[in-house]
């Protein structure tokens, strides 16, 4: 058995320069990644000149043996644009980017990362992207849009990118394809790479480093193939160019102070020279614990008056439930190659998905007002008192739990003398999802002018308990015109059932307590309203 041990150390951004002279001889360079390319170079200068140097054509291919057989198969379609390797990913993998961030320097039609955990209003073309791990789909119809925050960048083989709408898939692909392949295997006999690393935002200031441990370990057989890849990562702040702390995303949270574990499992058996099983799983948790908070301003003038945001962090923030993401998802799929003169793909898959963000402030001020007026209270100046309780700091959960199964079929034929790729399948998914508010004390959050969120006991049903089902059948034909001309048409039949349970309104539910904790059948007493119990209701 033949075992190799790589350690990988990066510190910061590492940059080494070399002269580098021609040789009459040609060279062939393995990369880390698996990717061939051979180069032959000449040169008949003297010691005394520039050496000049002519490269042949590099010749790329990718490991068989990798992601779905329906997820390779995307990346041989002439639809495809774009294929990223790992050395393309590892090269913009410095500091601690993510996979957000490398994507938007590699993927010219993706819009620029947000610099959060949240991939929300990301876009190709100005359109929705779809994003799947594996082969699987990982956007769907109630989106936490943290499709990007789902695995390490050190785990990744390939990124296959399509651009413009396919009917193979669903979800909102009207902008393109993005699909994210993970590490099966490094080769044969086994193998194994310690990565170690650290990263920091601004020189080395304590609270602004961070670091990098992952472990894997790999075995390539003549029938069974696998590995498992482990890392771990600590974010310290981030620092603007005059060296001041940015603030917290309070929106969308981002990834500073963050702790963030991820796990990478795959195990492929080939039975048969043309059947394939393959099962792949991932764990992503990735948890917050900072003790900066946003400046609101004084007296709280940016949420109450609307003034401009310094963006500056406040030290001395206590958030008692900090922002999480939790991820994790298996999948199952089974290929025959030569299934009755066509590619047969059979996978089934499980995500699960659970997100806490950053408590938020919420005004329900009109709707407050509507029912004093409605009830007789015109007075201006009590208005303007009772109004002012009329907000609330909540923190937001959800939870997603997805369950699919696809089969494909893709088949290679001449059509008119055209050489044509028929994809057809079906397939059918189950999504289970809810949403809850939790309350913050709100004596406490003006108190501490927004550092302090800690709970009131109080919860509110933001997003009602849904389960969607979806089936989908579709047909896409791929077809070389020419040797320079490609055309590429599908469609898609698609049946969505929506089975949501009874729920309030999330504002009649905030308009419930407030008006239990103001009293109104009190304040109606004392204005001489004639306040009829139920008045509220609807209102």
């Amino acid at each position: 058995m033949k075992s190799h041990h790589h350690v990988a150390l990066s510190l910061l951004t590492l940059c080494i320069s070399q002269q580098l002279y021609a040789q009459t001889n040609a060279n062939s360079v393995q990369s880390a990644s698996g990717v061939q390319a051979t180069a032959a170079a000449t040169s008949n200068a003297s010691s005394s000149d520039v050496p000049s140097v002519t490269l042949d054509a590099i010749t790329v291919s990718a490991n068989a043996k990798t992601g779905t057989a329906l997820a390779q198969k995307i990346s041989e379609m002439p639809a495809v644009t774009q294929v990223i390797y790992e050395a393309d990913i590892q090269a913009q993998a410095t500091g601690n980017r993510t996979v957000g961030d490398i994507l938007a320097q590699l993927v010219p039609s993706l819009g620029v990362s947000s610099g959060s955990v949240s991939n929300y209003g990301t876009t190709m073309h100005g359109r929705p992207v779809q994003y799947l791990l594996n082969g699987v789909p990982l956007s769907g119809s109630r989106s936490l849009s943290r499709e990007l925050n789902s695995i390490d960048p050190e785990q990744i083989e390939r990124v296959e990118v399509l651009s413009g709408a396919t009917s193979i898939y669903g979800a909102g692909a009207a902008g393109g394809l993005i699909n994210i392949v993970t590490k099966s295997t490094a080769g044969y006999g086994l193998t194994r790479q310690t990565r170690l690393g650290i990263n920091s935002s601004r020189e080395f200031k304590s609270d602004s480093l961070g670091y990098h441990v992952g472990q894997s370990i790999g075995y390539g057989g003549e029938r069974v193939y696998g590995n498992v890849d482990v890392d771990y990562e600590t974010t310290g702040g981030k620092f603007d160019s005059h060296g001041d702390r940015i603030s917290p995303d309070a929106n969308q949270t981002d990834n500073q102070d963050t702790d963030t574990i991820s796990v990478n499992a795959n195990l492929g058996f080939d039975i048969s020279d043309t059947k394939t099983m393959n099962l792949a799983a991932t764990y992503y948790d990735s948890e917050q614990d900072t003790d900066y908070g946003v400046d609101y301003g004084d007296n709280l003038s940016v949420l109450q008056e609307g003034t401009t945001p310094s963006l500056r962090a406040i030290d001395g923030a206590k958030i008692e439930n900090q922002p999480y993401n939790t991820k994790s998802s298996v999948n199952l799929n089974y290929n025959d190659s030569d299934f009755l003169g066509s590619n047969l793909s059979l996978t089934g898959y499980y995500r699960d998905e659970k997100a806490r963000f950053y408590p938020s402030g919420k005004s329900f001020t009109s709707q407050a007002k509507d029912v004093w007026v409605n009830n007789g209270l015109t007075d201006a100046d009590t208005l303007g008192k009772l109004l002012g309780a009329s907000v609330v700091v909540t923190q937001s959960e959800a939870d997603i739990e997805v369950m699919g199964l696809r089969a494909a079929m893709q088949t290679e034929t001449d059509v008119m003398g055209k050489n044509t790729l028929f994809s057809y399948g079906a397939d059918f998914e189950r999504e289970e999802s809810e949403q809850t508010y939790y309350g913050q004390d709100l004596t406490t959050f003006l108190a501490s002018n927004g550092l302090t969120s800690t709970s009131n006991g109080l919860s509110y049903n933001g997003g009602p308990k849904t389960t969607i089902d979806k089936w989908g059948a579709f047909v896409n034909a791929d077809v070389d015109m020419t040797d320079k001309w490609h055309t590429s048409a599908g469609v898609r039949y698609q049946n969505i059932k929506s089975d949501t349970d009874r729920f309030v309104p999330i504002y009649e539910q905030l308009l419930a307590d407030y008006f239990a904790t103001n009293g109104i059948s009190d304040i109606a007493d004392a204005y001489g309203i004639d306040y009829e119990a139920g008045a509220v209701e609807g209102g």
